[in-house]
């Protein structure tokens, strides 16, 4: 189709979400059908020759007291015990059964598909269901598993032929063991064949599914704008917020000691205090406009401005605001500190 090729998004987690809430995920009818299949001929093989000793001994007592019981009562018993022969191999059946459905689309509760949809009952979508080319896929899908299949069952039944004409005046249980290792041999080869069909049609399943929920680029945008933010406002939002923090160091040159420049470029303001700090830390940093800015409210504030390239440098670099310097630096800073406090001594 024409709009599969401008849906080249990946979907989202969010679109996944939404899917599996109304229930679209990926089908495969033939992946139960091929865990009941392959399930219940290994529950045949390991459980078949225990239920047939168990069912012959059960028909031997039932045709052996048909005359010394009461009719009603032998037969609820006869049932009661038949049933509880079957009840393992309906269980295989029941737990690959929902196996089955679960391994290709996990667990999905969801009862929308069950709401009346006006679509469903559309009599033009009805014909493209019936003469499109999903329905041609599905009928070129079906002959394809039937010959494949039904070449397996000649291939196993042409080599146990020869094995038939040794029957010939073969005694009954003989004959039943030769149909019942010829009968699971063909459900055991019919099983792998069925599962590598199924598991082929999952993975066509699952790819058609993953196309179906691409996206093109507007709708990613949209969703994007509806769930994370409109990326214009969280810029503006960012910008703002920078210039609420540079506008706060700005307001913070004040409590500063003194401020290292280099002179032009860079400008880092320092406050310490005996009291409250273990060593010098950064109030304010800033390059550029905003290293202007900051010598610029450090005269305002008659806060000393010391040039000093090196130190301005290493400072700007590797101390970010409201951090201590590093010991390596104390140092260079208390040399910077000492000249500012003879300063304030001399009352320059």
């Amino acid at each position: 189709m024409p709009e599969d090729f401008e849906r080249t998004e990946p979907a989202t987690p969010r679109r996944r979400e939404e899917s599996r809430k109304k229930g679209m995920v990926p089908q495969s009818g033939d992946l139960p059908m091929a865990f009941v299949l392959g399930v219940g001929t290994m529950g045949l093989m390991v459980l078949g020759p225990g239920a047939y000793r168990s069912l012959k001994d059960l028909l031997a007592f039932v045709l052996g007291n048909l005359h010394g019981l009461d009719l009603p009562t032998l037969s609820n018993w006869a049932l009661r015990e038949f049933w509880g022969l079957l009840m393992p191999f309906f269980g295989l059946a029941l737990l690959s059964a929902v196996l089955g459905n679960i391994a290709l689309k996990g667990l999905v509760l969801s009862l929308d598909p069950l709401r009346p949809q006006l679509q469903r009952i559309n009599p033009v979508e009805g014909l493209k269901r019936v003469f499109g080319l999903q329905a041609l896929f599905s009928v070129l899908k079906a002959l394809v598993k039937v010959a494949l299949l039904g070449a397996v069952a000649y291939l196993v039944l042409k080599g146990r032929l020869e094995g038939c004409f040794e029957l010939v005046g073969a005694a009954l249980p003989e004959i039943g063991a030769f149909m019942a290792r010829s009968g699971l041999e063909l459900l055991g080869k019919m099983s792998v064949v069925f599962l590598g069909i199924a598991g082929l049609e999952g993975m066509y399943n699952l790819w058609d599914y993953e196309r179906k929920l691409r996206m093109t680029r507007e709708e990613l945008k949209e969703e994007l704008k509806q769930y994370e933010g409109d990326p214009k406002v969280k810029s503006r939002m960012r910008s703002l917020h920078r210039r609420l923090v540079k506008h706060r160091m700005v307001h913070r040159v004040k409590e500063a000691d003194v401020v290292v420049t280099n002179p032009t470029h860079l400008a880092v303001a320092l406050a310490y205090s005996k009291l409250r700090l273990k060593a010098p830390m950064v109030v304010a940093k800033g390059k550029g406009w905003l290293a202007e800015r900051i010598r610029q409210a450090a005269v305002e504030a008659g806060v000393p401005v010391v040039q000093n390239k090196p130190l301005a440098e290493v400072l700007y670099r590797s101390v970010e605001v409201g951090q201590m310097i590093p010991v390596d630096l104390y140092r260079a800073v208390a040399e910077v500190l000492a000249w500012v406090y003879r300063l304030r001594r001399y009352g320059a």
